[in-house]
Formats: structure tokens, C-alpha cells, sequence
């Protein structure tokens, strides 16, 4: 891919909201898009549960990070693996948390995108071989109603930066919990520069944009 997005060697999570290159798309475009991706399960809002408190593992089988990213002439989105995670509640509220994600699992989802990942792997983007994850952790979260405010670090190939994003919460008839939040980042602040505007004169349709959408689709237990 001459272009890209990231969401990173693998994050580490807890909940941030942050910011290709062959063939990556516009984030505000492709977040949407991807968020067709997956099925919801049938839920009820946390405000049945407000007395929900504890610390609850991620279940990595049910967790997934989308990505989405542009380039001049088309767009790129996929699906990156979550291993590992915590999140801890009081009362209904986020108030600590983190989560990996496994940067050498990134894929391409979308048909035009064929042959793209071994280049985001690659050097050029995320260097899965020495930066396999990419992580996560909470530092702070506020709570409005059904939202959670939450700031973190993102940590990608070893750079850090902060980000936010409003994560929202809701319980499962079977007793489990899932997160979702969107985010975007500009991915050159995690050293990702390959096909950049910002640093590569004469680019043209080769120009791949810096801003990577990405959407966090987790599910936790209650950690026993």
C-alpha cells in the first residue's frame, strides 16, 4: 500500500481518539463505511446497569479494530485483531482501561485492496516485524449521559501521543459488555511519512493522505 492508516503496530488500549499509502481512503468516509462491517448483537443501553462496576478482560475472538484510509485515487479499510484488553467501570463509567492490537494482523477488506498488506507490514508503514503491537491505556474519562469522554496514549512503532474519543457502552443480555468508539490520527505523528504531502514534493495521484480512521469494536467479560 503506498499510503496509509494506522491503528498501529498493535495498541495497547484503552480508549484514545487520535488520527496509507498505496491505497488508503478518507477516514470520515471509510469509518462509516466499515462500520457496516459487522453485525451488532441485540442489546440494552447501560442505563439499566448503572451500578455495573469491576474490571472486565477483552475477549479477543469477539474484538476487532477497523481502519479506514485515502489516498488521491481511492480508498483502503480493514480489520486489525485486539488479543488483549482490560476495562474497569465504576458505576456505569470508564475509568481505566487499555488494549493491544496486533499490528501483524492488519488486513485489507476491500476488493481493491488485494496484495496491499504485506506493505502495510512493511517499513514503510507499521514494521510489523519489529513493532508487532500497537497499545492503548487510559489516563483520564468523564461521563455525559450514555458517552464516555476518553484520553489515552497511543503508543505505534514505540511513539506516543495522546488522543480522544467518545466511547459508548452497552451491556449484553448475556452479561458481557461491548465498547465502541471512533477516532481518527494523523498517522505522520507515529512516524508513518510514506507518500506524505507533508514531506514529499511532486506526489500527485500518488499522494497518500495522512489522517487514518479508525473504529474500536470490543467485547469484555467480567474478569474473574
Amino acid at each position: 500500500m503506498n499510503r496509509l492508516f494506522l491503528l498501529l503496530p498493535i495498541i495497547s488500549f484503552v480508549f484514545t481518539g487520535c488520527e496509507s499509502v498505496e491505497e488508503i481512503s478518507t477516514p470520515e468516509t471509510s469509518v462509516q463505511d466499515v462500520s457496516q462491517q459487522t453485525p451488532r448483537q441485540t442489546t440494552s443501553t447501560l442505563e439499566q446497569k448503572q451500578t455495573i462496576s469491576g474490571i472486565y478482560q477483552i475477549l479477543s475472538e469477539q474484538s476487532k479494530m477497523y481502519w479506514s484510509a485515502s489516498k488521491v485515487t481511492g480508498t483502503h479499510e480493514g480489520v486489525i485483531r485486539v488479543p488483549t484488553g482490560l476495562l474497569t467501570l465504576e458505576d456505569g463509567a470508564i475509568v481505566g482501561g487499555n488494549f493491544e492490537v496486533n499490528m501483524d494482523t492488519i488486513q485489507t477488506t476491500d476488493a481493491a485492496g488485494a496484495g496491499l498488506d504485506p506493505h502495510l507490514k512493511g517499513e514503510n508503514f507499521f514494521d510489523a516485524t519489529n513493532y508487532p503491537l500497537s497499545t492503548f491505556v487510559v489516563t483520564s474519562a468523564t461521563k455525559e449521559g450514555n458517552i464516555n469522554h476518553v484520553t489515552g496514549n497511543l503508543t505505534i512503532k514505540d511513539i506516543t501521543n495522546p488522543i480522544t474519543f467518545d466511547a459508548t457502552i452497552k451491556y449484553l443480555a448475556d452479561g458481557k459488555i461491548s465498547t465502541t468508539a471512533e477516532f481518527t490520527i494523523d498517522r505522520t505523528l507515529w512516524g508513518i511519512k510514506f507518500g506524505s504531502g507533508k514531506f514529499f514534493q511532486g506526489l500527485g495521484d500518488k499522494m497518500i493522505y495522512d489522517e487514518i480512521g479508525f473504529r474500536l469494536d470490543l467485547v469484555f467479560t467480567k474478569a474473574s
